[in-house]
């Protein structure tokens, strides 16, 4: 498949702040105070994130060089949430002093593997989750950890414990389609992965039915375009064939490429294939306005996702449509000691003037993983500022990061 030159990017620390928690105004709030260490070492953990969430604001801080932490507590607050990535998340309970002591983390287990339709292709944007079967119930699971997954059909579930998981798939859109791991359609046939503390459960495969719903991919976001059929020809109306080859913008032809067919008035449509000439048809088609558009992972279309305009006549019609292949950009954030960041919020930013000021549009927004890394797909060629934000409180609430600009600067 043709594709544009690959870029990779390595997001440099990011840039430490001084921020102040700010102070509950109702009751007095309740210190809560404690350290966070390795469970199989017992080595202190060092930008370990303590945290918890109200209805109003999460609220969190990180573990000092001795894996120390202070944290002041609302009122009604029992439980504080403690991760870092590479770890399992732990739920502490408070009791009624004000020092918790060591708050001992697991290394992660981790799951990965890829998610593909029956004809080989990626399967884009799947929602992946795994979570451990409820007592009783044949169809449902408490979820642990849960992942997208990216162009290549590939995903990464971490931040799990010791116990034992089924792994599933879901595809959302015209019909919805789930898949336990190992292809099974039932939650009580579905295999129990028993994960281990540092281990990590590779190749969990699964394979979907190809995708009929006509998906596509919309700046590395998936849109779902329902498609009718055609409405069939009268006794007395002429129907023809509308041709055409579906082709890359930086040449040749692409095969397997989706091709919808739409009536423009009534919404009916057709879809087929491209050969691997890059060619397509469509036969019966009654004359009239309809809209033509091809898609295909790995590419952009031209124009509107939903096609452009084509006048069908007697004589049939022809049309040659035109696809992008699109880049990918991956790489991985680090704190100020080296150590993997995860949640850190990516986008990349397309800078724009409007009556004279200068604009930074956002374009992508993808997140990091438990080993900071990160992979924006679906970009379309051109230049871009790629920014790095701390996870998933405000900066104000999170005390030692700002956003940060590649390679690494405080301002874009």
């Amino acid at each position: 498949m043709p594709r544009i030159a690959f870029l990779a990017v390595v997001v440099a620390a990011l840039v430490p702040a001084l921020v102040a928690l700010p102070s509950a105004q109702s009751a007095a709030p309740r210190r809560v105070e404690g350290r966070v260490v390795a469970d199989d070492t017992g080595d202190p953990l060092v930008n370990a994130k303590v945290g918890f969430s109200t209805t109003a604001a999460a609220h969190a801080t990180l573990t000092d060089g001795e894996g120390r932490f202070a944290i002041d507590t609302t009122p009604g607050i029992a439980r504080l949430a403690v991760t870092k990535a590479g770890y399992a998340r732990r739920d502490v309970a408070l009791q009624a002093g004000r020092v918790v002591g060591d708050v001992r983390l697991a290394r992660t287990a981790v799951i990965t593997g890829r998610i593909s339709y029956a004809n080989g292709e990626a399967a884009v944007n799947v929602a992946v989750s795994a979570g451990v079967p409820v007592p009783g119930s044949q169809s449902s699971f408490s979820v642990r950890a849960t992942s997208v997954t990216d162009d290549q059909g590939e995903f990464r579930l971490s931040g799990l414990s010791e116990e034992r998981v089924v792994v599933a798939a879901q595809v959302f859109g015209a019909r919805n389609v789930m898949r336990y791991f190992p292809g099974v359609e039932s939650l009580s046939d579905a295999e129990l992965l028993d994960l281990k503390a540092g281990n990590e459960s590779d190749r969990i495969d699964l394979s979907l039915p190809e995708s009929a719903d006509g998906s596509i991919i919309v700046d590395g976001g998936t849109m779902f375009i329902a498609t009718p059929p055609l409405r069939p020809p009268g006794p007395d109306e002429q129907v023809t064939v509308v041709r055409g080859r579906v082709v890359s913008a930086t040449g040749g032809v692409v095969a397997g490429a989706l091709v919808r067919l739409t009536q423009q008035a009534r919404s009916g449509g057709a879809t087929t294939r491209s050969d691997r000439d890059g060619r397509f048809a469509f036969a019966d088609v009654v004359p009239g306005p309809f809209l033509i558009g091809a898609s295909k992972n790995g590419f952009s279309s031209e124009g509107s996702p939903f096609g452009r305009l084509i006048t069908v006549t007697a004589t049939g019609a022809d049309a040659e449509l035109t696809l992008t292949p699109w880049g990918s950009v991956t790489g991985r954030v680090v704190d100020e000691l080296g150590e993997p960041v995860q949640g850190a919020a990516m986008q990349l930013l397309r800078l724009q003037f409007k009556d004279g000021q200068r604009r930074l549009v956002s374009a992508f927004t993808r997140t990091t993983d438990d080993r900071g890394v990160f992979r924006i797909f679906g970009v379309a060629p051109g230049q871009y500022i790629l920014s790095a934000s701390a996870g998933d409180v405000s900066t104000a609430e999170l005390p030692g990061y700002t956003r940060t600009f590649y390679p690494g600067v405080t301002d874009a």
